[in-house]
């Protein structure tokens, strides 16, 4: 009766390793090589159901899409380096955020240097 048992539970194990393996082979046949693509996601925004504005970069230009369910327009693109030197100028000028309350505590104590209130 106990060997019942057994069988069922190495089942499940078997059953479970095999979804798990066959899942990992359909995502590394679906996804193809990435490593080497020109194509990167920079950013996209939410503007509603099914519809999504995607800014993409895709070798040496930076793409803006429309993306819905049914279709992918372009709305507009810009040389690559134009996109990175303006990046570069609004993260040079956001200033580096203040550790305040719960955050400047929580670091302190993480780090070992809390001194207490």
């Amino acid at each position: 009766m106990w060997w019942d048992y057994i069988k069922a539970v190495l089942l499940i194990v078997v059953i479970i390793a095999a979804a798990y393996y066959v899942t990992r082979l359909v995502v590394i046949k679906g996804t193809g090589n990435t490593k080497n693509a020109d194509i990167r996601l920079l950013g996209s925004r939410s503007l509603g159901r099914d519809r999504h504005i995607v800014l993409t970069e895709v070798g040496d230009k930076v793409y803006i899409l429309g993306v819905t369910g049914q279709s992918i327009n372009v709305i507009d693109s810009l040389p690559g380096e134009a996109y990175h030197a303006r990046e570069a100028e609004r993260s040079a000028a956001v200033p580096p955020a203040r550790e305040t309350g719960f955050a400047k505590e929580f670091l302190e104590r993480f780090k070992g240097t809390y001194k207490g209130p």
